[in-house]
């Protein structure tokens, strides 16, 4: 069994978890750390300064969005560990 941590959940991280998933074989576990639980959609914030959509029309809970993927989501954000410094990091 293989664990796959993907850290954050932005349109690059969101995007990776979903082609990751479709490699991993059933028994593998794929998990996202986001520091919130909503993906808003950037390229759109201009339709908001223009009132052309409203905030919730360019946001995604992620919890319910990836526990239908298949993906263990975690909105607690990633934090640095004592293993994490510079004497251990090549």
């Amino acid at each position: 069994m293989s664990e796959v941590v993907v850290l954050g959940a932005g349109l690059g991280g969101v995007i990776a978890a979903y082609e990751i998933k479709k490699t991993l074989r059933s028994e593998d576990r794929l998990t996202v750390v986001s520091k919130g639980d909503i993906y808003h959609f950037v390229p759109s914030n201009p339709w908001i300064a223009v009132n052309w959509r409203k905030r919730k029309a360019i946001e995604v809970k992620l919890p319910a969005v990836m526990k239908k993927k298949g993906i263990d989501f975690f909105s607690v954000g990633a934090k640095p560990t004592a293993w994490c410094s510079a004497a251990n990091v090549a």
